[in-house]
């Protein structure tokens, strides 16, 4: 561990390792049943209020680089009026996008934790792929008694993995592409933050996870995320580096190696963009419902939206489609400005990150609050450099482990 890592350590409490903790767990929580009147994911932002408020009056604090998230907050409380929970959870937007700005958040702890959790879920997906595929038997890592009634429309894919004609793993999160949203940070932050062989390592099993668990937009990330780092140490001294150059050649081999030997690997690259036969394909399935629903809008709900949460509507709808159809155009412009802006004023591969943000907000929808602050962590952290070296990972299966027989 270096002694900059040491040092932000050294400054944070039981309580900043705490609420680090819940901030890692908060989109795991999020589908789960609540014994509180609100779900387990708006609990941990309830109780988040207070302790960020301490932190935001203890210190001076600078304001740059917030101003959009304080614009979009402010839109949407006054667009279409407010409950309490909406303007508890805007007021919690701005002060968490104003400790991040000022460092005064426990990254350090957050990351470890998110790696561990990713660690876990890439080894329970490659324990469900290898069962299956010996055994024919699906292992629930996700109990479906312990989801909210309003997602019973996932009940199929928890307790079999099957999901039209393919079995698709995804450890304990509701589906593949929900693991994907919640890996390819810590996978950016692992190959760019990092670079040590053990965060490699890490990355590496992670990436396996996530291919496995059969996510189109898993795979296409994990292929930007790994090709941008091995191109760029290909070239990195501004000649060719052959150690590295044939690092990505073995890379690209071994890809369509894989590719031509594994009929499922061909199934869910295939699905990507062809569909499977049955459906269309995994991006007609993640932008029609949206582009639907935004074209039956007129120009006044285009612009400011509907005031709908769009609860009740049957076809899924994406981050920036569901923002339009909302809150209007206006909305999703400035959520959009929020990752621009982080985009313009990093350096280097931190760049890189609040633009895959964006672009993965077209498919997936990242502006739910819960997945929101997530991501906002990652994106607007300031740190140079992560250690891995403290991370232990650990799986331990138990008995509440559901096993079924897949016919």
């Amino acid at each position: 561990m270096d002694a900059v890592t040491t040092m932000r350590q050294n400054k944070y409490n039981a309580l900043d390792k705490i609420f680090a903790f819940l901030y890692a767990i908060i989109v795991i929580v999020q589908p789960l049943r609540s014994f509180l009147p609100v779900t387990l994911s708006m609990a941990i932002i309830i109780v988040s209020v207070p302790y960020l408020l301490f932190l935001l009056l203890t210190r001076k604090n600078k304001f740059k680089n917030i101003a959009f998230v304080t614009l979009y907050a402010v839109y949407r409380i006054i667009n279409h009026g407010t409950s309490v929970e909406e303007l508890i959870t805007m007021l919690f937007l701005i002060l968490l996008a104003t400790i991040l700005n000022n460092n005064r958040f426990d990254f350090d702890s957050f990351f470890k934790w998110t790696v561990r959790i990713c660690c876990l879920a890439s080894a329970c997906v490659i324990l469900q792929v290898v069962m299956y595929y010996i055994a024919n038997v699906h292992i629930s890592f996700l109990h479906v008694g312990i989801l909210r009634e309003d997602l019973s429309n996932y009940e199929r894919l928890i307790s079999t993995g099957m999901t039209s004609n393919a079995y698709r793993p995804s450890a304990f999160f509701l589906e593949p592409s929900a693991f994907t949203q919640y890996a390819y940070p810590v996978l950016f932050y692992l190959i760019f933050k990092d670079g040590s062989r053990e965060s490699i390592k890490y990355a590496f099993f992670i990436s396996l996870g996530i291919i496995a668990s059969t996510s189109g937009m898993g795979i296409m990330l994990t292929i930007l995320l790994w090709g941008v780092y091995l191109f760029y140490n290909c070239f990195r001294d501004g000649k060719l580096n052959r150690k590295w150059f044939g690092l990505l050649c073995l890379a690209i081999v071994a890809c369509m190696i894989a590719y031509f030997a594994s009929l499922q690997l061909q199934y869910s690259v295939q699905r990507i963009f062809q569909g499977d036969g049955v459906g269309n394909s995994a991006i007609q399935g993640r932008l029609e419902g949206g582009q639907y629903y935004v074209s039956q809008l007129n120009r006044s709900e285009f612009i400011f939206g509907t005031g709908d949460t769009g609860a009740e509507l049957t076809l899924y709808m994406s981050g920036v489609y569901h923002l339009v159809y909302t809150d209007g155009i206006l909305c999703a412009a400035l959520f959009f400005l929020i990752f621009i802006m982080q985009a313009l004023t990093k350096k280097g591969f931190d760049r890189l990150l609040p633009v895959i943000v964006i672009i993965v907000s077209v498919f997936s929808d990242i502006s739910l609050i819960h997945s929101l602050v997530y991501v906002m962590i990652y994106v607007f952290t300031a740190v140079n450099k992560v250690d891995t070296k403290m991370v232990r990972v650990r799986t331990k299966f138990t008995s509440g482990i559901e096993i079924s027989k897949v016919i």
